[in-house]
């Protein structure tokens, strides 16, 4: 459309008359607002609007410019002046769904996401976009599980929707805790992100915060302060030539190697398992799921050990530290189908069906 419009525009001016459509004006606007002139901007794409009653993109970007005001009403009236030019744009409904959102008219912002996200003719970039917006309202809502969920099928529909990944992290960090899943993500959307100031701010404070809160976290391990890794890996090497002799000698040599350094994930995975092998204490049981936890820490992307481990908490009455483990799992793979049956049961075990329902039916989307 402003390609054309720029055409009209010339011809017009090297004729010497025409009607005027308000094409330079479109391109002032844009120039002021590139150049965050937003007061510029604002009467310039007015402007424009004023002069083509059909130029939709004028509307849109006007309500683009009175939301930086902070300007909700003027917004509103843009958008629906637009909406009145083309009534079945998804750009226009999530639009008006943002500033719905930001007027806390909650119930608007939900009824557009809804209509965008659930139109199937509709690219697959805008569902996902509408999808990730309506995330934001669950989460404001306290519906954690829910918005998490709402997030995965937006990254489903378009893995590059650099918002879907943000409050991805922004849930696995400060709601759920899963660090290294929070880490990949914010990562991920700022890789993603257009918008070259929050990409810095992401590569610059968010991704080294959570860097170093997880060295922090490392570092205050029992042991880690004094490990031997190269003790540890001999002890290892022992351990798995004895598995096979004697299974009690084994356990111990593979007990002494997580001594010898917490943070060897094949000392803590495989004492973890001789361990829990041979509970006869809940306190034995319990230094078996720490050690698990080690062992996720040190390899967060293997849903076996997840698996192995959230087993090991079933068998012994311990659901809760299942389900942490097999949700912490699904933070870094939530579409594996395997963690998730594991984990619906979990939820189902634990008495909360309403959660275990949420899982089942995005399992079943799959």
């Amino acid at each position: 459309m402003r390609k054309n419009a720029l055409v009209v525009l010339v011809l017009a001016v090297f004729a010497g008359c025409g009607p005027d459509d308000g094409a330079a004006d479109f391109e002032k606007g844009a120039a002021a607002y590139a150049a965050r002139d937003l007061r510029a901007a604002a009467l310039n794409f007015r402007t424009a609007a004023e002069k083509n009653a059909t130029n939709f993109i004028a509307r849109i970007n006007l309500a683009l410019v009175h939301i930086d005001l902070g300007e909700l009403p003027e917004a509103k009236a843009a958008v629906e002046a637009a909406m009145a030019v083309d009534g079945s744009s998804a750009e226009a409904w999530l639009l008006d769904g943002q500033i719905a959102y930001l007027a806390r008219d909650y119930a608007r912002a939900r009824k557009d996401f809804d209509a965008v996200a659930a139109a199937k003719h509709l690219p697959a970039e805008l569902r996902s976009q509408a999808l990730a917006a309506r995330a934001v309202l669950e989460i404001a809502d306290m519906r954690f599980d829910q918005a998490r969920l709402t997030l995965w099928r937006a990254v489903r529909l378009d893995r590059r929707n650099a918002a879907a990944w943000y409050h991805l992290g922004h849930l696995s960090r400060d709601t759920y805790r899963f660090e290294d899943a929070a880490l990949e993500q914010f990562e991920m959307a700022g890789r993603l992100m257009k918008d070259p100031v929050r990409a810095r701010a992401i590569a610059r404070e968010t991704v080294p915060a959570l860097r170093e809160a997880f060295r922090a976290k490392v570092a205050t391990k029992p042991g880690a302060a004094k490990r031997d890794p190269g003790a540890a890996a001999k002890l290892v090497a022992e351990a798995e030539a004895l598995a096979k002799k004697s299974a009690k000698k084994s356990a111990a040599k593979f007990a002494e190697a997580y001594a010898k350094d917490p943070l060897s994930y094949a000392a803590a995975w495989n004492h973890a398992k001789a361990l829990i092998a041979s509970a006869r204490t809940d306190t034995d049981v319990m230094k078996a799921l720490d050690a698990f936890q080690d062992a996720i820490d040190q390899r967060p992307n293997s849903q076996e050990t997840y698996r192995t481990a959230a087993r090991a908490a079933l068998g012994h009455n311990k659901p809760m530290r299942a389900a942490k483990f097999l949700s912490q799992a699904l933070a870094h793979d939530p579409e594996n189908k395997v963690s998730l049956t594991l984990y619906v049961q979990t939820l189902r075990r634990l008495g909360r069906p309403a959660e275990a329902n949420l899982y089942d039916a995005y399992l079943k989307e799959l």
